[in-house]
């Protein structure tokens, strides 16, 4: 097994790590080799992974100065990189798995943006912790990178309603919507809770027939919102 990629901040003489952009990538790595990420820049400001291959990534100190992240990792345990990312006012994930941010006490109380790719068939169990866990958060834009799973997910309505949707989230663009069941429920929620929402940006990816069908079903969903409106791109 070969040794990880190994990122050390600059260090000068008598003053802290000046390392504030870090972009990495395992695009170009062969199936099957080895590799990873020991990450120790805990004045990195921007940060962008991708890690097709499922390597592993070592957080060796907290990055709490992180203001803008793109993290593609198909890793099964992504909890520890994203407990270091809790700094962040924008965020733009593609994780293979949901994660047990509720139980790991990771709130990004600064994210404003986010970003999130819908690909994995537990999207939405990403989907939902992510809302909770971020209280201010102003955009949501849901959209699809690469090839879609071809298993469904199964929407299941939360209990509670996360907080950003009663207090800040005024924005949701989704991209490739495809107007499949679970992705109409997720339209209908955020609608229905969104008290903030002033505008929902629908991009379908469709034959014009199915479209128009698809954006009469939501022309007609409940908004919560008064001043909330529906734009198709």
């Amino acid at each position: 097994m070969g040794p990880p990629v190994y990122f050390k901040p600059v260090r000068p003489a008598g003053s802290e790590p000046i390392l504030t952009s870090l972009p990495s990538s395992c695009e170009e790595i062969r199936e099957g080799e080895a590799h990873g990420f020991v990450i120790d820049a805990p004045s990195l400001e921007y940060l962008k992974i991708v890690d097709h291959w499922k390597g592993c990534c070592v957080i060796e100190n907290n990055m709490n100065k992180i203001v803008k992240a793109s993290v593609v990792i198909m890793r099964p345990n992504p909890e520890q990189l994203m407990c270091s990312l809790t700094s962040a006012k924008r965020l733009v994930l593609c994780l293979e798995t949901s994660m047990t941010l509720c139980h790991v006490g990771s709130v990004f109380h600064y994210l404003k943006h986010l970003q999130m790719c819908i690909c994995e068939t537990e999207w939405l169990n990403l989907l939902m912790p992510m809302l909770n866990n971020s209280p201010n958060l102003r955009y949501l834009k849901l959209y699809l990178r690469c090839i879609k799973s071809e298993l469904r997910p199964i929407w299941r309505e939360p209990s509670s309603v996360p907080g950003c949707l009663l207090t800040s989230l005024e924005t949701l663009e989704w991209e490739k919507y495809e107007g499949k069941e679970e992705e109409k429920e997720v339209v209908a929620f955020l609608l229905k809770n969104g008290l903030c929402l002033n505008k929902v940006i629908i991009k379908p990816i469709s034959t014009s027939r199915k479209k128009k069908k698809m954006l009469k079903e939501l022309a007609f969903l409940p908004r919560s919102s008064p001043t909330c409106r529906i734009v198709y791109g």
